[in-house]
C-alpha cells in the first residue's frame, strides 16, 4: 500500500484546495450581492422608467429631491406593495403544502418473545440462543417518504443459530429504494396544474384568481383614485384574456399597460397631470441627487479641505458665517488644492485637442454640455457641504455625515413641492396629486401580480405552461384533447430537484440483497454491502461491493475442499449498451478478495488467500420468432500470495516441471454461457435452454460456491393445452465439478422434474409432480451412487358447500423413494408413503378447520417412523378486535413420542397504533419422548406491535 501515499496526499490536498475555493467564492457572493442591494435602490428607479421611452425635457432639475427618490424602493414600493401582502404569506403557504417535501413514513416496530423449555443441541451450539429459554427478536419494517423518494426498511436481530452471536452477521439489515413505487409519485404538469387550482385558486385558473385578487385590491382605491380610473382598470383587468396577456409581460410592460389603460378615457386626461409627466420628473430627480453624491465623494477625497474640516479651530471659524460665505471658502480651497479641472472644469474644450482626436463640432458641443452639467453638479455638492456646515450644531452631525445628502421622509410631500413650484394653479396641483395616486396605486397592483408570478416560479410551477393548460381546457371544454402539447401535459415527471436526481437510479440497495450479475450466473448471490444502479443516458451502470458467505450452515461442514469457493469481499462494475429491446451488451468486471480461513460457531473451514479479477462480455441477440440468445464470454485471473513464497518445495517443483499453472492457461481460465429463450404464446409453448462452462483456473468472485472445472446444461420447456386448462412443465439439470485438479475425477448430479396442472372446472383442480434427483462420485471410471430421490405426489383442490356453508378441502397423496448408501444408517432404500388432508367449513364470520398428516414407511429400514399428526381449530371473533382460534392436537411417532394437547392464538386490533399476537402451545406426554428438545411440552410466543404513521 506504500505506492498509494504519494496518490492519496495528492487527492487530500486537491479536496481541501476546493473547499477554501468554495469559501472564499461564499463570501465574494454574499459581499457582491450586500453591495449590489445598496446601488439597486437608486438603479432600479431609473431603468423602470427609461424603458418606457418617456419625454423628460420639460421636466426642471430639483437637487433637493434626489434623496428622496434615492429611497423610492424602500419606500414607495413598499407603500405600493401594501395591499399586496394582505394575501402574500396564506398564498406561499398553500403553495408550498404542494410541494409535500415533509419527511412521511410508515413503520412497524415489532418484538417477537418467544419461550422455548429445553436447549437445542446443548454443547454443539455453546453461548448462542438456541441455549436461551427465553428468546427475544426485534423487528423494524416498512417505508419511508422524504421529498418524493420512497425508501424501504427492513431491520431485525433474528439470528441464524449456527452463526454465533456476533451481529454484524446474524443482524438482518435491508435498506432499498424501488424505482417501481417511485414511478408512481411522478406528476404530469396537468396533475400539477388541477391541485393548483382545487387547493390554491379556490377552483378558478390561473387568470381568474390573478383578476379576483387584483379587483380587491383595487376597491381599496376607490375614492382615492378618479372615477373614470377605477372604471377603466377594472373593466380591463376583469377580462381573463386580458389577464392572461398581462401574465406574459414583464413587469415594465405591465405597468406601460395598466397606465395606458388608466388614462384612455379623454375626460380623465383632461384633468389630469399625466403619470408620464410625473414619471419623468422622477427620474430628473434621480439623475440631479446621483450628480451630486458622485460630487460630494470626490470633496471628501481632497486632502487640503479633510484637513480643515477635522480641525476644530477651523470649523469653529465657520460658525458665524452665512452658507454662501463658507461655499466660497470651500471653494477657494478646492482651487488651491489645483484640482479645478478635476472637479470644477470652467473653460472650454480645447480646439487644438479636437482637431487631435479627430472630434467635430456636434461632439465639441456634447463635451462642453456635459462640462456644464458637471459644474452645476459640483457647485451643488459645495452648497450642500457648506449647508451641511452651517447646520451642524442643531443637528449635531459627525464630520463623516458632512459629506451627506439630507434625506426626505415622505416622496409624495416632495413631488407635491416640486408640483407647486410647476404647476402654480391649485387644480393643477391637485391633478399632480391624483397623478401621483394613479401611479402608486398602479405600483401595487404590478407588485402584486409579480408577486404571484414569482411564488409560483419558486415553487416550481411555470406560468407560461400552466396558460396553456388552461387554454387548452378552455378550447376543449374541460378536456385536454389528443394533441402532441396535451401528451406532454399529461407526461408523468418528476415534481422537484431530488426526485430528477433519483429519476436515474434504477436500483439502490444497502445492507442485505440478492442480485444475480449475469445470465448464466447458476444464483443469485447473498450480499451484505451495497449496491447502485445509474443511468448515464441510455447506458445504465451499476456498482456495488459487499462480503458473500454461502458457507455456515451446518450441512456445509463436509464441503472443506479448497474446490469450493470461500467468502469473499466483492466489488464490480458494470455497463449495459442497450441498442433496442433485445440487442444489448453488457461489460462486467468483478473484483474478489478471500481470506485464509473462514469461521463460525461450528467449524472452520480451511481456503487459500487470493485476489480474483473477472472480466465478463454479455450480449443479447433477438432473432424475433427464433427467440432471444444470451452469450456469455468471461475470463479470470486470480493471484496467489503464497505462489511468491520461494521454499525448497516450491524451487523443487518448478525444476521438475510439477507446479499447476491453470490461471496462466488461457482456456483453463475462460468460461463461457449461452443461454435461450423461446416464448410463443399462440400456441403456448415457451422454453429455457442454458449451458455454461468454466476452465479448471476460472475463478469468478460472483459465484460463490462455483469454481472452476464445472460444466452445467438444463433448461425447462413449458406447454399448455385446452385453453390453459392441461399445463405442462419439464426441467432437467445435469451438473458435473471436479473432485481433483490432476485427475479426472468429479461429481455428477442428474435432476428432472415433471408438473402438471389440470382444471377440471372452477371448483377442482388437480397437480401432478414427479422428481428424480440423483448424484453419484466418478473415480477411475468407476461410477458409485451418493444420493437419489424419486418422489411422485399428487395434489387436489375443491370447492363446494355444506348447506348454505362454504368448505374447501385439499389432499396431498405421495410416495417417495430415498438411497445414501454412504449413510451408515440407510444402506437400503427407504420407501415412504406421504399423506396430507386438510378441510375448512365457514359458519358465517368464523372457521372451523381439520387437517390430519400421515407418513407411512414401507420399507424395513427406518428412518423417521411412522407420524401422525392432526388438528382441529375453531376460529372467531369477540369484542369486534380480538381474533382468537382455540383447538386440540394429536401426535403419535411410533415410540419416540406421543403428545396431546391444546392450542390457543390470540390477536389484538386496536384502533390505535398498537396491536399484540400471543401463541399458547401445552401438550401432555403419554410416553416419555426420546429427543425432548424436538417434542417440547410447551411453547408460547407474544408478539408486540407498534405502528408509526405521518403523512
Amino acid at each position: 500500500m506504500g505506492h498509494l501515499y504519494p496518490f492519496t496526499c495528492y487527492i487530500t490536498k486537491l479536496v481541501i484546495t476546493l473547499l477554501c475555493v468554495a469559501v472564499i467564492m461564499v463570501v465574494q457572493i454574499r459581499t457582491s450581492s450586500a453591495q449590489s442591494k445598496l446601488r439597486s435602490n437608486a438603479d432600479s428607479v431609473v431603468s423602470e422608467i427609461a424603458l418606457k421611452n418617456i419625454n423628460v425635457s420639460k421636466i426642471t432639475q430639483d437637487t433637493n429631491v434626489k434623496s428622496v427618490l434615492i429611497k423610492k424602493p424602500a419606500q414607495v414600493k413598499a407603500l405600493a406593495s401594501k395591499n399586496a401582502n394582505k394575501f402574500k404569506d396564506v398564498f406561499a403557504q398553500n403553495l408550498g403544502s404542494l410541494k409535500n417535501n415533509t419527511p412521511s413514513f410508515n413503520l412497524t416496530i415489532e418484538s417477537s418473545n418467544r419461550y422455548q423449555p429445553l436447549q437445542i443441541m446443548p454443547g454443539i451450539l455453546p453461548g448462542n440462543n438456541s441455549n436461551q429459554k427465553f428468546v427475544s427478536v426485534i423487528t423494524v419494517i416498512g417505508n419511508l417518504n422524504a421529498w418524493g423518494i420512497p425508501l424501504n426498511l427492513n431491520f431485525s436481530t433474528n439470528q441464524n443459530l449456527n452463526r454465533g452471536p456476533s451481529s454484524l452477521i446474524n443482524n438482518l439489515f435491508k435498506f432499498n429504494f424501488d424505482p417501481k413505487q417511485f414511478s408512481n409519485l411522478y406528476r404530469s404538469e396537468f396533475n400539477q396544474y388541477y391541485q393548483l387550482s382545487s387547493r390554491v385558486f379556490g377552483g378558478l385558473d390561473l387568470s381568474g384568481y390573478t383578476s379576483q385578487k387584483l379587483l380587491d385590491q383595487l376597491t381599496t382605491g376607490k375614492g382615492v383614485l378618479p372615477a373614470g380610473i377605477t372604471t377603466n382598470l377594472s373593466e380591463y383587468l376583469g377580462d381573463s384574456n386580458n389577464m392572461a396577456e398581462l401574465l406574459n409581460m414583464d413587469e415594465n410592460a405591465v405597468r406601460k399597460k395598466l397606465l395606458t389603460k388608466a388614462m384612455q378615457d379623454s375626460a380623465v386626461q383632461s384633468k389630469m397631470q399625466t403619470p408620464e409627466q410625473i414619471m419623468a420628473l422622477k427620474k430628473e430627480t434621480v439623475e440631479n441627487t446621483l450628480a451630486k453624491q458622485n460630487a460630494l465623494h470626490k470633496l471628501s477625497n481632497i486632502s487640503a479641505l479633510k484637513q480643515k474640516l477635522s480641525e476644530d479651530k477651523y470649523i469653529n471659524s465657520l460658525d458665524n458665517m452665512s452658507k454662501d460665505d463658507v461655499a466660497y471658502k470651500l471653494s477657494q480651497l478646492v482651487t488651491n488644492e489645483n484640482l479645478v479641472a478635476k472637479l470644477v472644469p470652467s473653460t472650454d474644450v480645447s480646439d487644438v485637442l479636437l482637431k487631435l482626436c479627430g472630434l467635430n463640432a456636434d461632439v465639441k458641443s456634447y463635451v462642453n454640455n456635459e462640462i456644464v452639467k458637471q459644474n452645476a453638479n459640483n457647485s451643488a455638492a459645495i452648497e450642500q457641504l457648506a449647508e451641511n456646515i452651517v447646520e451642524r450644531q442643531k443637528t449635531g452631525v459627525t464630520t463623516t455625515d458632512l459629506y451627506k445628502v439630507p434625506q426626505i421622509k415622505n416622496v409624495d410631500d416632495d413631488l407635491n413641492k416640486k408640483g407647486q413650484d410647476i404647476l402654480s394653479e391649485t387644480s393643477a396641483h391637485n391633478a399632480l396629486k391624483d397623478s401621483i395616486a394613479v401611479v402608486k396605486h398602479i405600483d401595487s397592483l404590478v407588485t402584486s401580480l409579480s408577486e404571484i408570478k414569482k411564488q409560483l416560479h419558486a415553487n416550481g410551477f411555470d406560468v407560461k405552461s400552466l396558460l396553456q393548460t388552461q387554454n387548452l381546457l378552455k378550447l376543449n371544454g374541460n378536456s385536454l384533447g389528443n394533441s402532441e402539447i396535451a401528451q406532454r401535459l399529461l407526461a408523468k415527471k418528476p415534481g422537484n430537484p431530488v426526485q430528477n436526481i433519483f429519476s436515474r437510479v434504477e436500483a439502490l440497495q444497502i445492507g442485505s440483497f440478492s442480485n444475480k450479475l449475469t445470465e448464466s450466473q447458476p444464483r443469485d448471490m447473498f450480499i451484505n454491502g451495497a449496491n447502485l444502479t445509474v443511468k448515464t443516458g441510455n447506458i445504465p451502470v451499476t456498482i456495488g461491493y459487499g462480503r458473500v458467505n454461502d458457507i455456515g450452515s451446518f450441512k456445509d461442514a463436509d464441503f472443506q475442499s479448497s474446490i469450493y469457493g470461500a467468502s469473499q469481499n466483492l466489488t464490480y462494475i458494470s455497463a449495459e449498451f442497450k441498442r433496442n429491446k433485445a440487442d444489448n451488451v453488457k461489460i462486467l468486471m468483478v473484483s474478489g478478495a478471500s481470506t485464509n480461513t473462514t469461521s463460525t460457531t461450528l467449524y472452520t473451514t480451511p481456503a487459500v488467500s487470493s485476489n480474483t479479477i473477472a472480466f465478463t462480455l454479455s450480449k443479447d441477440i433477438n432473432l424475433q420468432k427464433a427467440g432471444k440468445f444470451t452469450v456469455d464470454f468471461s475470463k479470470s485471473t486470480t493471484q496467489y500470495p503464497t505462489v511468491n513464497t520461494l521454499t525448497t518445495e516450491t524451487i523443487l517443483d518448478r525444476k521438475s516441471g510439477n507446479t499447476l499453472n491453470t490461471n496462466g492457461n488461457l482456456f483453463e481460465a475462460l468460461a463461457f454461457g449461452f443461454n435461450h429463450h423461446l416464448d410463443l404464446k399462440e400456441i403456448g409453448l415457451s422454453d429455457n435452454f442454458y449451458v455454461n462452462y468454466s476452465g479448471m483456473g476460472y475463478q469468478n468472485p460472483a459465484n460463490i460456491g462455483l469454481s472452476g472445472g464445472r460444466f452445467r446444461m438444463g433448461g425447462n420447456v413449458k406447454k399448455s393445452l385446452y385453453k390453459n386448462k392441461l399445463i405442462l412443465n419439464l426441467k432437467t439439470d445435469l451438473k458435473t465439478m471436479p473432485i481433483s485438479y490432476s485427475a479426472d475425477d468429479k461429481w455428477k448430479s442428474l435432476q428432472v422434474q415433471l408438473d402438471t396442472r389440470f382444471v377440471v372446472n372452477k371448483k377442482f383442480n388437480l397437480n401432478l409432480r414427479y422428481v428424480n434427483n440423483g448424484t453419484s462420485k466418478n473415480i477411475d471410471n468407476t461410477s458409485t451412487p451418493v444420493y437419489t430421490l424419486n418422489k411422485m405426489q399428487v395434489d387436489g383442490n375443491l370447492t363446494y358447500k355444506i348447506g348454505r356453508n362454504y368448505t374447501v378441502s385439499h389432499f396431498s397423496i405421495g410416495s417417495q423413494i430415498f438411497s445414501n448408501p454412504t449413510d451408515k444408517m440407510a444402506t437400503t432404500a427407504n420407501k415412504t408413503l406421504l399423506f396430507n388432508y386438510t378441510q375448512s367449513l365457514i359458519l358465517h364470520n368464523n372457521t372451523l378447520t381439520a387437517s390430519l398428516l400421515y407418513n407411512k414407511e414401507l420399507s424395513p429400514n427406518k428412518m423417521i417412523g411412522n407420524l401422525l399428526n392432526t388438528d382441529v381449530i375453531y376460529q372467531y371473533t369477540l369484542f369486534r378486535k380480538l381474533n382468537v382460534s382455540s383447538g386440540i392436537t394429536y401426535l403419535e411417532n411410533d415410540n419416540i413420542a406421543r403428545q396431546i394437547g391444546i392450542k390457543q392464538t390470540m390477536q389484538l386490533y386496536t384502533s390505535g397504533n398498537f396491536d399484540i399476537d400471543t401463541y399458547l402451545d401445552i401438550r401432555k406426554n403419554l410416553i416419555t419422548p426420546q429427543y425432548a428438545d424436538l417434542y417440547a411440552s410447551c411453547r408460547a410466543e407474544v408478539i408486540l406491535r407498534y405502528h408509526l404513521n405521518k403523512k
